[in-house]
């Protein structure tokens, strides 16, 4: 079963995430400089997936004027093309891409998130317009692509306004049908439409009752669970049918059209005749589900009316998390009678088991765990549905292989390319051929072609074979004890000088604990502590960050570097940063600048009691302390220059750098805020319907601040203005459905009205992060300016990029009374212009020059 998921607080892309300071060596002693381009334009080629029948190879490159992302194909050469030299000679680089067949023909946003049908007769890919996330999913038939290459029109299968498609799931079994998540009837929830592939037509399947998150199938392709969120105490539940709902699906005659793949769609169909909700089912489900309101149901409710139909099978609840505790399903066995779940109840980190669907749901195994960390992912067999191998990640990724067949495969490709991580990326059905991805900290990432059986892997592309001749830095994992004693999983990554050691010493990284991954034994029963509160992420002594680091050394300090920092802080804020090469880590190291990453208390993967560590721990709490503290390490180590610490981000990470400059100004220099919250109650009453679950969670992590203003006052930085001192850049998408441009124009407004130093960057075509590489390398091109005029290190020249949309703000008028009133949860006056949502206007001065400027100058 193939799933492609659009993820909700998906932040890695929107994060503008900073870098600090000019380094106290001399220019010349750093490397070449890498031209921004290199690093964060488009890469060459990216994202390779294996047809079905392993022969063909879907990638994505830049095409066509425009340079955007597209989604092409190229043949694969069989066992027996592949040489020994294939293992260090690019195939890409040795037979070119000229006969490659292109599929989509995008000239704005590009096309990234693809898959191919499950029969390999189409391409899938999913685009929204101009960062709003309401996602179409569209579908480009191999067999209507032409022989001179002219593009040719995909097909919307979900052509509604303002309709988000959710997850898309398909099967390998039958290959006719999708199932696709679309909040059509109601913004708040993702109804289950099915829709049949040959004939394009979509029925309604399953109606929402209103806090189902997720859909479970089992080995027929039919749903057969829910999980879903009480939005009354925040707890989490799986539902499951006993038994099946109607006939079984038949693989071989699963589809109202006789065809296997959609030859006779053309193109150019119209979307009325080719994308058609059912009428008679969906009047029939409506007529079912009259009471629904909405989906506001409560689940009892909705199992008692599903339950009333004769072609429905009863539902009934299975499992619960209550809320602090984490757990998930990842799917049925083959048999249906069981469930593979991850589970924290009764330990810290979650558990990998097999549970009954009987009464009670009995835990039939429990296959792995591991005391630092949640699992990470799972590899599952598509034919058989049980568990091949299993991932932690702690401070890098670790697999283990669980199933034996896998093992010596496996064995070998790791030592193929040692001290690199190594993932499968992708196999086919026959599971003879495989894709590879190797990925390092300090070089290009790599994809390999591996047919079992032969051997050397096929070498089949760089990301971004450009960069190899420059230097790159390398990302050293780092503990760092907070003021409480909660130990901190992070990343150092240095310039690559002279005086940087290529290995640090212990006395920095701090006690960096190695994860062997292991097959479920009794010891790992007892890794919960005994105070739900406290885990081993704590210290033994709690201590502050720098009288740790002092005593460490001695009291003199480890390092003598005293660089520029930037303090790179990822969003979510339930998210998490990772080991790899960075684009922006790699830019600010170039540029002379230290680069510190933190996993502060709330991020996610290290366990419910880290994570529960965090909640309402926002501003003036221990979330950012941690950032804080983390400064003063960096400082008593030796590694930063006390008065050139910037910190930079994008999201949370975007309010945490608000944060840090109005709660800590003595702490920063300077700021980058890419899409931040300023002010955390008009973010929350603002967030999109469909987050509508989440409210409890949002208010119990965070606080109330939609409706407690006496916390919003104490965590928004927007009222904490006046404590600035540091310069900022602010970028924002105008589109941004999470985090909407409001947030951006009020501490825009509030800051010039206090003269302070504040430049703003407004993206007209861009949403929650910056998608268009002109636009990406416009805000990053502009921060490369900032924080050599702040730290003092290395810059590019500015170059003005005329594809590129940015309009750097000078004036941003007063929202209008209604405007004002639907930010502040009230009604507005009566006759009052403009509705809830009336955008903020603003006077702007348009282009990408580099001497645009903000009416109060930043530099």
């Amino acid at each position: 079963m193939q799933v492609l998921v659009l993820l909700l607080l998906g932040l890695a892309a929107c994060e503008a995430q900073t870098a600090t300071g000019s380094s106290s060596k001399p220019s010349d002693q750093l490397p070449s400089l890498i031209p921004l381009k290199l690093l964060l334009g488009n890469s060459k080629y990216r994202n390779a997936q294996l047809s079905p029948d392993g022969k063909y190879l879907a990638y994505v490159r830049p095409s066509g004027p425009s340079d955007v992302y597209n989604v092409f194909i190229k043949a694969l050469p069989g066992p027996g093309q592949v040489t020994a030299a294939g293992a260090t000679s690019s195939l890409f680089e040795k037979e070119g891409v000229a006969k490659d067949k292109q599929v989509t023909f995008d000239k704005e946003r590009g096309v990234t998130s693809f898959s191919w049908a499950e029969d390999g007769s189409a391409i899938y890919f999913i685009q929204d317009t101009n960062g709003d996330e309401n996602d179409h999913l569209y579908m480009v038939p191999l067999s209507s692509l032409k022989p001179n290459g002219q593009a040719v029109k995909p097909i919307d299968l979900t052509p509604f306004k303002g309709v988000k498609a959710s997850t898309i799931i398909g099967s390998k079994r039958f290959p006719n049908k999708l199932y696709i998540g679309l909040n059509r009837r109601d913004p708040s929830v993702f109804d289950m439409y099915a829709l049949d592939v040959p004939t394009l037509t979509l029925t309604l399947d399953t109606v929402n009752p209103g806090d189902v998150s997720s859909w479970i199938f089992d080995y027929d392709f039919k749903i057969k669970g829910a999980m879903g969120y009480n939005n009354s105490d925040g707890g989490a539940y799986v539902l499951i049918k006993d038994t099946p709902a109607a006939a079984t699906l038949s693989s071989n005659n699963n589809s109202s059209s006789s065809s296997s793949k959609p030859a006779a769609i053309t193109t150019e169909a119209s979307p009325s005749k080719t994308n058609n909700i059912s009428s008679s089912s969906f009047a029939d489900l409506e007529a079912l589900f009259k009471a629904a309101k909405k989906g506001n149901w409560t689940t009892s409710q909705w199992i008692a009316a599903s339950s009333s139909r004769s072609d429905v099978a009863q539902w009934r609840k299975l499992l619960e998390w209550p809320f602090g505790e984490d757990g998930g399903v990842f799917r049925f066995n083959k048999a249906g009678d069981a469930l593979y779940v991850v589970s924290s109840i009764g330990r810290d980190t979650t558990e990998f088991q097999l549970v009954g669907t009987g009464p009670g749901a009995p835990i039939k195994q429990r296959i792995s765990s591991n005391p630092l960390v949640n699992v990470n992912s799972v590899l599952f067999h598509p034919d058989e549905w049980y568990p091949q191998m299993i991932s932690y990640n702690y401070l890098r990724n670790n697999w283990t292989v669980l199933d034996p067949k896998m093992q010596e495969d496996w064995d070998r490709l790791v030592k193929f390319r040692p001290g690199e991580s190594m993932s499968i990326s992708d196999i086919s059905n026959d599971r003879k051929t495989w894709v590879v991805l190797y990925s390092s900290d300090n070089s290009t990432s790599r994809y390999f072609l591996y047919h079992k059986g032969t051997w050397p892997p096929q070498l089949l592309f760089e990301v971004q074979p450009a960069l190899k001749p420059y230097k790159l830095s390398k990302m050293h994992p780092v503990i760092i004890t907070a003021r409480d004693g909660l130990r901190l999983p992070s990343y150092l990554s240095l310039p690559v000088l002279p005086g940087v050691p290529a290995k640090l010493p212990a006395s920095v990284t701090g006690e960096v604990p190695t994860v062997k991954n292991s097959i479920f034994a009794a010891a790992n029963m007892s890794a919960a502590t005994t105070n739900p509160d406290r885990s081993i992420h704590w210290a033994p002594k709690p201590a502050s960050a720098a009288a740790a680091a002092l005593a460490e050394a001695g009291g003199s300090k480890p390092l003598n570097l005293n660089l520029p920092m930037v303090l790179y802080v990822h969003g979510g804020p339930w998210s998490r940063d990772y080991w790899g090469a960075d684009s922006v880590v790699q830019w600010l190291n170039n540029r002379g600048y230290a680069v510190l990453q933190v996993n502060y208390r709330g991020s996610t993967g290290f366990g419910k009691a880290f994570m529960n560590a965090g909640n309402k721990q926002w501003g003036v709490g221990y979330m950012q302390h941690d950032l804080s503290d983390a400064v003063a390490w960096a400082v008593a180590k030796g590694i930063a220059e006390p008065n050139k610490v910037c910190i930079m981000g994008g999201s949370y990470g975007g309010y945490a750098t608000l944060a840090g400059l109005t709660f800590t100004p003595e702490l920063y220099s300077c700021g980058v805020d890419l899409v931040g919250i300023s002010n955390v109650g008009t973010f929350m009453r603002s967030i999109p319907p469909y987050w509508k679950p989440l409210r409890y969670e949002w208010a119990t992590r965070v606080g109330d601040a939609e409706k407690n203003e006496t916390l919003n006052r104490e965590i928004s930085p927007y009222y904490h203005v006046d404590k600035i001192r540091a310069p900022l850049l602010i970028g924002q998408g105008a589109n941004d459905p999470r985090v909407p441009q409001p947030e951006s124009d009020q501490m825009f407004s509030a800051m010039k009205a206090k003269g302070l130093d504040v430049q703003y960057v407004l993206y007209p075509d861009e949403g929650h992060g910056l998608v268009r590489a002109a636009n990406r390398l416009d805000f990053y091109s502009r921060a490369d300016q900032f924080f050599s005029k702040h730290l003092g290190g290395r810059k590019e020249p500015f170059v003005a990029r005329p594809q590129s949309t940015a309009k750097v703000i000078t004036e941003v008028k007063p929202p209008t009374a209604a405007a004002a009133a639907a930010a502040a949860g009230k009604p507005a006056a009566q006759g009052s212009a403009g509705g809830a949502g009336a955008a903020v206007a603003a006077t702007v001065k348009a282009g990408s020059t580099g001497n645009s400027t903000t009416s109060s100058r930043s530099g």
